[in-house]
């Protein structure tokens, strides 16, 4: 079968890493939450998760002040949200509010997580490494939580 030739940056695409997540991070009780979708399990012991946030991101500035995240992995229901999440800087509107998510109090760190979500996992900061035009930012897990009927 004949394969198009593609752009280079087009294999990011080819070999995505997982869910698209909504990543929390809170400096000076001010929350902000971003879409996220280059994430990868980095060990097993102890557990790490990798996240790439671009630095002009404040969810990048947040992150790096506070050193905790956390993640929240959304249903088919948030599909406006985490499309409007990746689209709008927090900078200029509370996207909470902007897309109708209701944050929860989380059990380790201080970040909220995503009301509505099957899946949370919080993180703290460990390393942060600069690659290209991304910081991968090294988490590790504090707490996870899941619906039995989301995991199982």
């Amino acid at each position: 079968m004949a394969k198009d030739v593609r752009a280079r940056r087009d294999a990011l695409r080819l070999v995505g890493s997982g869910p698209v997540v909504f990543l929390t991070a809170m400096f000076r009780d001010q929350p902000n939450v971003m879409t996220a979708g280059w994430l990868l399990p980095l060990s097993l012991d102890p557990v790490l998760i990798g996240v790439a946030v671009q630095p002009s991101r404040l969810s990048h500035e947040f992150m790096t002040k506070s050193e905790q995240f956390a993640l929240s992995v959304p249903t088919m229901d948030s599909l406006v949200a985490i499309h409007g999440c990746g689209e709008v800087s927090g900078r200029d509107i509370d996207k909470f509010e902007r897309f109708g998510l209701t944050p929860e109090d989380p059990h380790e760190i201080e970040a909220p997580l995503i009301g509505a979500c099957v899946a949370h996992i919080e993180c703290g900061v460990i390393d942060r490494v600069k690659l290209g035009d991304h910081d991968l930012f090294v988490g590790s897990v504090l707490h996870v939580s899941a619906e039995a009927a989301a995991f199982g």
